[in-house]
């Protein structure tokens, strides 16, 4: 492979900062290593410099691949929108409603709260709170073309042919890509779609234009969900960006676990789950039980008339038992989407092989395959993936492949064009997908230098993701990763999860959980277990790291993106990110487990790529060049995995 197609896709929610800033200073890093390859030694093996920009190596050594000569970069962010909640412009109630100005004292720059999954070529620019949105120019086109006419001249690739302006400067490039990261911003929407906004950019045959609701189509008395046309912008910028003989390398950054609902799903009324008002119902008892009972027929949602003992409301709240308090997981919009099926009897998110079969599958389905007439729920896979996968197309429609009433019909002859897709000779081994997210760096094995000494294992695994996540068995999972909003202390101190039966955890780990009266620092991964009901509702981490520079919580400029109180509370409902001595200060970030990201790089095995959003060193050493420092041993693992391939 002598092209490379790299989208980067970043969470741009409010606590996504103080982790964007490690992906800027890892850029210079990722794109030298891609352009200017290491020299090995004929003999040694040993790297013993840098072949700069294709110019070759000393002799006795030779480049480890071939200088990158011919790349696209693009991002997209997590934002998509309200997906049917309220649209309320109060903001009383509803989500993620676009147009919205970021909050104070950010009020001249747009929060947007919908990206669509287009490609960024936003920049953001002065310093807080006085920022200024533009635009990076060499990203007009919606991307980067990294095309060194001098060294492409030497060799095969010939003049450029590319959708955007070639560049050849790689201070530019590295400058540009800085930009563009910086441009994602920390003001999107809070409900992130990190899964979803890659799918629907690369691999969705028929993205929709907007989501609707059906009024002609009613269940329970409530109009349905629909997908209402194409989006021909997402249609023209794939056509322009996706090569079909490329390298494609898909980097995901978040903190947050994918909180996608499907909003077709529930016969048509997924879309309530995404309703600030909406008070979701209970499971029944099956789906606090055991892994088996909670995959079983058993476990279903409460209705009216259920005299499951789970599903009868407490007096004095009549028929069926809901979640409705403000400071429950079960009610709170932005945590609905943890462990969905054990709280509701129920899961409207979409199945992460849905991922999986799009970076890997021939074939997906689109919306008609997703839903074919009289399924009520996500049904793309075996016989309904009925479309060529753009990803492993030959070529690729164009927006005027469309009709010109695309974007509120889509006509048989759209579908046609957008579906049947002539096959390309790409192959899963030339797709790779690369998640920095909620895992602690102490899960994993960074190596420097041996790509095979930081391969994961399927014991590793168990501890990442459980047993068996798919079937809702958590056996052995190390406890930082377990989602949950109680302290994750083995009963009776704790209840795992704030459900009825929590898993064994892995006991082998050397670090600990800490409860939440114990210092901050007591557990060097997490901090400590803490309160997280008493002022709305929220989980327990991951893992946290230091901050470089303290943020004092009290003042308007930070306090957009604080995770500690204005106001001191008691030390056990303070955040283990803020100081002890003073709670207002935080004095460290976190990341949450992000479970589904994870569990679509282990299904993608050596296509797959981990690394830990907290980073192992938070400061660089003397000679700037620290492995272990921030992004790098992602930068690296990325590198070591595509080299193969190209």
């Amino acid at each position: 492979m002598t092209k490379i197609d790299l989208l980067f896709d970043i969470d741009n929610s409010a606590s996504m900062g103080d982790k964007q800033q490690y992906l800027l200073l890892a850029i210079p890093d990722l794109i030298d290593g891609l352009v200017n390859p290491n020299c090995i030694d004929h003999a040694t093996g040993a790297v013993v410099g840098k072949s700069m920009q294709g110019a070759g190596c000393a002799q006795g050594s030779q480049p480890e691949f071939p200088a990158v000569r011919d790349m696209h970069i693009g991002i997209v962010s997590s934002s998509l929108g309200p997906r049917l909640s309220e649209m309320d412009p109060t903001l009383v109630t509803g989500v993620c409603n676009d147009p919205q100005q970021a909050q104070a004292p950010f009020g001249g720059v747009n929060a947007h709260m919908d990206d669509h999954a287009h490609l960024l070529s936003r920049s953001l620019t002065g310093v807080a709170p006085n920022l200024v949105e533009g635009q990076v120019a060499d990203a007009a086109s919606g991307f980067l073309y990294w095309y060194p006419t001098g060294a492409n001249a030497m060799g095969a690739n010939g003049p450029p042919t590319g959708h955007a302006t070639p560049l050849d400067s790689l201070a530019t490039l590295e400058t540009d890509v800085t930009s563009l990261v910086s441009g994602v911003g920390v003001f999107g929407c809070s409900i992130p779609s990190q899964m979803e906004s890659w799918y629907r950019f690369l691999v969705q045959p028929d993205p929709y234009a907007s989501l609707g609701l059906d009024t002609t189509r009613l269940v329970s008395g409530q109009p349905t969900a629909q997908w209402v046309g194409v989006d021909s912008t997402i249609i023209q910028e794939r056509h322009d960006f996706l090569r079909p003989d490329s390298l494609v390398a898909v980097v995901v950054l978040t903190a947050e676990n994918d909180a996608e609902i499907d909003v077709r799903s529930l016969g048509g009324l997924g879309y309530f789950f995404m309703r600030t008002t909406f008070a979701p119902p209970h499971g029944t008892s099956a789906c606090a039980g055991t892994p088996a009972q909670i995959a079983s027929t058993a476990c279903v949602s409460c209705s009216p008339g259920n005299t499951d003992p789970a599903c009868i409301a407490t007096p004095p709240a009549t028929g069926v038992a809901t979640y409705s308090a403000a400071n429950d997981w079960g009610y709170d919009p932005k945590l609905r989407h943890v462990h969905m099926r054990q709280k509701y009897g129920i899961d409207p998110q979409y199945p992460v092989e849905r991922y999986f079969y799009g970076l890997t599958s021939s074939k997906v389905p689109d919306r008609t395959g997703e839903y074919p007439p009289g399924a009520n729920d996500y049904s793309g896979f075996g016989q309904n993936m009925n479309c060529v996968n753009p990803l492993f197309a030959a070529s690729l429609p164009q927006s005027s492949d469309l009709s010109a009433t695309a974007a509120t019909t889509v006509a048989a002859a759209d579908a046609s064009a957008l579906c049947n897709l002539a096959a390309g000779s790409r192959t899963p081994g030339n797709v790779f997908f690369a998640h920095i997210g909620g895992v602690p760096h102490q899960l994993l094995h960074f190596t420097p230098g041996n790509p095979a000494k930081s391969t994961l294992s399927p014991a590793d695994w168990v501890k990442i993701l459980g047993t068996d996540p798919e079937h809702y068995n958590y056996n052995g999972i190390d406890p930082h990763m377990y989602e949950s909003y109680t302290p994750r202390l083995p009963p009776p101190a704790g209840g795992g999860e704030g459900l009825a039966n929590p898993p064994v955890f892995d006991a082998s780990g050397t670090n600990p959980l800490a409860p939440p009266n114990a210092p901050s620092d007591t557990d060097p991964v997490s901090g400590r277990e803490w309160i997280t009901d008493h002022r709305g509702v929220n989980i327990q981490y991951a893992c946290i790291f230091p901050l470089v520079t303290p943020l004092d919580c009290t003042q308007p400029v930070n306090g957009y993106a604080c995770d500690c109180p204005s106001m001191p509370l008691t030390h056990d409902e303070t955040p283990p990110v803020c100081s002890d001595a003073n709670p207002t200060v935080q004095v460290a970030a976190k990341a949450y487990p992000t479970i589904r990201e994870l569990q679509v790089a282990k299904m993608m095995g050596a296509q797959g790529i981990v690394s830990s959003l907290c980073p192992v060193d938070v400061a660089d050493n003397a000679a700037g060049n620290d492995p272990l420092y921030g992004d790098r041993p992602a930068v690296a693992a990325i590198i070591d995995r595509l080299k193969g391939a190209m």
